[in-house]
């Protein structure tokens, strides 16, 4: 998770306190400039996932029909949560 994201649980108001109480009067923003130059003041916002994936050990040699790979559904779920970015 990006800490300096609008949202985070822990960076953003560690951010706004470091801003307040040192008088900050400066900041380098490494975002690069909106479409057209324009400036960033802001992230849409973080998405933090939780998944529970488990597996069924089998033999890979005599009965791999009865297994279960924890791994590649990880994979699998790895792929929808990313395709989230493109529906958007």
């Amino acid at each position: 998770m990006c800490d300096e994201e609008v949202g985070s649980a822990s960076g953003w108001p560690l951010l706004q306190e470091i801003a307040r109480n040192d008088k900050v009067q400066h900041a380098l923003i490494l975002e690069p400039p909106a479409p057209g130059g324009r400036v960033k003041t802001g992230r849409k916002g973080t998405g933090i996932f939780h998944m529970s994936i488990e597996g069924r050990a089998a033999h890979a040699g005599l009965e791999p029909e009865k297994g279960a790979s924890a791994i590649q559904e990880l994979a699998k779920q790895i792929v929808r949560v990313h395709e989230l970015n493109e529906a958007g």
